[in-house]
């Protein structure tokens, strides 16, 4: 609470200098100038997809696909968007948390292999000076994504969670929490009413919630047994974000009670692999084939396992914006309730 409180008198009192001095105006208009360029210059790299001598209607869905997953761009193909939505697989084609989390990953293997390299002949480099220009990537890949509510807030957590481990601070997941919430909607209050930062924070939340651990056991376990926790834990946050969810798909159109199975089956493997492909297809002819050949087998694939989504809209965006907020404060108690639990 005390974290709580002293960054949000911080971040009042920094709002009302910046407005005072009228700098941010000209700030956000040169910010925006720049994300803007850097988006145009992402989507023209992917143009060499529709140039490939290959089927059209695998060309134009792999494009959309491939500038929704690296640019962050609308889908245009709207039987696209209808085949990954009633599937339950929309977000893989939304920049979301967890495809800033693994370019961190890839980011952070190669800058620390570089630096490693590089310590051999100056002894006073080390692989910890790798998180500035990590941090710094990620920045430009969030601009040229056109700094998207669900992207910014996922940069904001990184960057929080990263400066605790630094410090060495015993930040609980909650203050994290409170802490990144409160910078985005520092950088735009308007996001609070936005699905997408919505959606953002309640995943964030059930995973967050899905993470603590029930019991204090290190033990050692064999093959099988590692493999059955991981599944289980997979299981538990499907679940949890499947539960935080219910409000919004009375708005978006309530899926199959399939859906959880695809999402859990399917989610991690194509989280790992789609993404890093449609990244790789920029650079040859080749990996762009590669790419349009496994995303047309993962068509095929959705459209036998599609099944019917139910009528949506059963609630309007206001009232499902309130109900939300809710959620996002009982899931706030919740995880607090459930830290001292296991504590």
């Amino acid at each position: 609470m005390r974290t709580f409180l002293a960054s949000l008198a911080f971040l009042i009192i920094l709002k009302s200098v910046l407005v005072m001095s009228g700098a941010p105006m000209d700030f956000r208009k040169w910010v925006h100038h720049l994300s803007l360029q850097m988006h145009n210059a992402c989507l023209k790299s992917l143009n060499q997809l529709k140039t490939l001598e290959l089927s059209a209607t695998k060309k134009s869905e792999a494009h959309s696909a491939a500038q929704a997953l690296v640019c962050g761009y609308e889908i245009e193909d709207l039987s696209l968007k209808n085949l990954f939505t009633k599937t339950g697989l929309i977000h893989l084609l939304v920049v979301s948390g967890s495809h800033l989390l693994l370019m961190k990953i890839l980011l952070d293997w190669c800058f620390g292999f570089v630096l490693n390299q590089l310590s051999k002949w100056l002894p006073h480099i080390k692989e910890s000076h790798s998180i500035a220009p990590v941090l710094f990537c990620l920045f430009l890949y969030v601009l040229m994504c056109l700094m998207n509510p669900p992207v910014v807030r996922s940069f904001i957590s990184i960057l929080i969670m990263t400066s605790v481990a630094k410090m060495n601070l015993r930040w609980a997941p909650t203050s994290q929490q409170y802490l990144t919430s409160l910078v985005a909607l520092f950088i735009n209050p308007a996001w609070l009413i936005s699905l997408s930062f919505q959606m953002s924070w309640l995943a964030s939340l059930a995973l967050d919630l899905a993470s603590i651990k029930r019991d204090r056991t290190d033990e050692a376990l064999d093959l099988p047994g590692q493999f059955q926790r991981g599944f289980r834990m997979a299981a538990t946050k499907t679940m949890y974000i499947y539960l935080s969810f219910t409000f919004l798909f009375c708005y978006f159109g309530f899926p199959h009670p399939f859906v959880p199975i695809y999402s859990l089956v399917l989610s991690p493997v194509l989280e790992v692999v789609l993404f890093p492909m449609a990244l790789l297809s920029t650079l040859s002819e080749l990996t762009a084939r590669i790419y349009i050949l496994a995303f047309d087998l993962l068509s095929t694939l959705l459209q036998v396992l599609e099944v019917q989504r139910y009528p949506h809209h059963f609630l309007e965006q206001k009232t499902v914006t309130y109900i939300n907020h809710f959620m996002i404060s009982f899931l706030l108690i919740l995880l607090v309730a459930k830290k001292k639990a296991s504590t």
